[in-house]
């Protein structure tokens, strides 16, 4: 089954591929040029008892969103064991963080380095239809403007947006998990 971050995950790289990739978005900005990454690589960042720990699902693109739900479940639980390797934990172009389940509705996340974003995901303050649905959040995006043009970044967010508004419409309108319709 996916989840609010698989869908965002799966989103996110889609935005970077499709909206913004000639635009700095997942490329890094290293002694004054841009240097365009060949490959989508995003990182998800976990922080609990193992400590932050960024986990790499490299090739991004050539996974469908149940892949994605299926591998961020794996590294989940990797790092709650404290097993993943040295090679997971390399190599992200972009990342996502998350801090809605600790309640925060706003933080600047910090742009890691050889990248040139992060999206951090936050707790809107709605109060979902069930009380264990955590599936209402904002969005933030830190991104370093030397390689990349506001109007780009906010182009991304903006794709982010519709394409989870329509997620949430035929979310709606089908079968879908009805938690899914509080995302916004």
């Amino acid at each position: 089954m996916f989840t609010t971050n698989s869908i965002l995950f799966f989103q996110a790289e889609e935005g970077i591929r499709d909206v913004v990739r000639s635009r700095g978005i997942g490329d890094v900005y290293k002694s004054k040029v841009i240097e365009q990454y060949k490959a989508i690589h995003v990182g998800y960042a976990f922080n609990g008892e193992q400590g932050l720990k960024v986990a790499v699902i490299k090739d991004t693109h050539q996974y469908n969103i149940m892949q994605i739900a299926q591998v961020l479940n794996d590294l989940s639980v990797k790092y709650s064991i404290n097993t993943l390797s040295s090679d997971e934990l390399v190599g992200s172009t972009f990342t996502m963080t998350d801090l809605s389940a600790f309640g925060v509705f706003d933080f600047d996340p910090i742009i890691n380095d050889q990248q040139s974003a992060i999206l951090g995901l936050c707790s809107s303050g709605v109060q979902a239809a069930n009380a264990s649905d955590q599936s209402c959040f904002n969005v933030v995006l830190a991104f370093d403007h030397r390689g990349i043009d506001g109007l780009y970044a906010a182009r991304f967010l903006s794709h982010l947006e519709d394409e989870l508004e329509n997620i949430i419409f035929l979310a709606s309108k089908s079968a879908l998990s009805p938690s899914l319709t509080n995302i916004w």
